[in-house]
């Protein structure tokens, strides 16, 4: 979860509120970015967790206690609001007096908190996600519960005064967050409508259908599938996300430019392992990656035989030729989608990658063991991120 507001760490070093943290992880990430950091949680249990969780930073100060129940002064730079849908749980909690929609009178109750520049944050599920228009009866219980779309909640953001506001797109969501994508992505994809289902924008399309989602049947995630190719042809991507990440204030403001037009993280192995992969364009609508470390104090073990990758950067060209280029991971979907498809047809599409794998290795002159070790700067080189350009070479 701390990946949500990892790109953004250099917001966090002022005074920071953030409400409902939960077991506190977001919390230590907060702590950890140097500013001072107040977490108010109104469960004692969860409070005792995220305190024992930072138990070691004293900038950190957990308290449990209910929002309404505090009386602070407006000297906080950031208020960020955890899992919104779960604080408005009930309809009502904050909608006082009655008729005041939940998120306004939660706003109401936060803004006084904040200084003159500051900024709120919110992270919240989507009410009309993709995976909850499949799963119709989810739409229909959320009409009561905590959970907004994009334009309501867009509204009451508006109507409280922030009418300022960045929106970012966690993916696979809030909980377990690899990827976070602009609306400038999304933008970006309507314009080029091909860009979507390339590796420059890692999981954008698989978060969206609800893959990381096991609840949803193989028909209904197919289903999934057609929706998602409609909603980002048509500019709705951003609105049937699976969640929202908004930065509002009520002056101007920038987002830190390390989110660039998505940022994927690189999780699944060792900590010290771990990469950011931040895509960027530039005015001249050229695209670059920036591949760095994730942590890089950590240092790996000496005897384990794989080295970091040092930070590299690489100018992938214009976006214009790169959204010719077709991912080779739509080959083997479009393999999986033909009637009567056999084994031969899926090793016929791995030898294709494994060619073009041995490419890189100029110096190879017989084909490498199961037991062979690869340089380390081949580690991110795996079936999903090629591509094939529009003359057939492998990239």
């Amino acid at each position: 979860r701390p990946n949500l507001l990892r790109p953004f760490a250099e917001l966090f070093r002022g005074r920071t509120l953030e409400i409902g943290p939960g077991g506190g992880a977001v919390t230590r990430f907060l702590g950890e970015a140097g500013g001072e950091v107040v977490a108010v949680e109104p469960s004692r249990c969860w409070a005792s967790v995220a305190a024992a969780r930072c138990r070691d930073l004293t900038n950190v100060y957990v308290v449990a206690v209910d929002l309404s129940h505090l009386d602070l002064k407006p000297i906080f730079d950031v208020v960020i609001l955890n899992g919104l849908e779960g604080m408005l749980e009930g309809a009502g909690r904050y909608a006082s007096p009655a008729g005041t929609d939940p998120v306004e009178a939660l706003l109401a109750r936060v803004s006084p908190l904040l200084t003159p520049e500051g900024i709120v944050i919110i992270d919240t599920a989507n009410r009309l996600s993709v995976r909850n228009i499949i799963e119709m009866e989810s739409v229909a219980q959320s009409a009561t519960g905590g959970l907004y779309g994009r334009r309501t909640l867009q509204d009451a953001l508006a109507r409280s005064g922030f009418a300022v506001q960045h929106w970012m797109f966690p993916i696979p969501g809030l909980e377990l967050t690899t990827t976070l994508v602009t609306a400038e992505a999304f933008d970006q994809s309507l314009r080029w409508p091909t860009l979507w289902s390339a590796p420059w924008l890692p999981g954008l399309h698989h978060g969206l259908r609800g893959d990381g989602d096991h609840n949803l049947t193989p028909a209904r995630r197919m289903a999934a599938e057609v929706v998602v190719r409609a909603a980002i042809s048509n500019g709705l991507g951003p609105d049937l996300a699976d969640s929202f990440l908004v930065f509002a204030s009520r002056t101007g403001f920038s987002i830190p430019s390390e989110a660039g037009l998505a940022c994927h993280f690189t999780v699944d192995r060792k900590p010290e392992y771990s990469r950011r992969i931040t895509l960027s364009i530039n005015p001249q609508q050229v695209l670059s990656v920036h591949n760095s470390p994730l942590f890089p104090a950590l240092k790996p073990d000496p005897h384990y035989p794989l080295e970091i990758v040092p930070e590299q950067r690489e100018e992938l060209g214009e976006l214009a030729n790169l959204t010719h280029h077709r991912a080779w991971s739509e080959e083997l979907r479009s393999i999986l989608s033909t009637p009567e498809w056999s084994q031969d047809d899926v090793v016929r599409w791995t030898r294709r990658w494994f060619l073009a794998l041995l490419k890189c290795l100029p110096d190879r002159k017989t084909v490498p063991t199961t037991t062979d070790l690869v340089p380390g700067r081949l580690l991110e080189s795996l079936p999903e991120k090629m591509v094939l350009t529009p003359d057939g070479e492998a990239r």
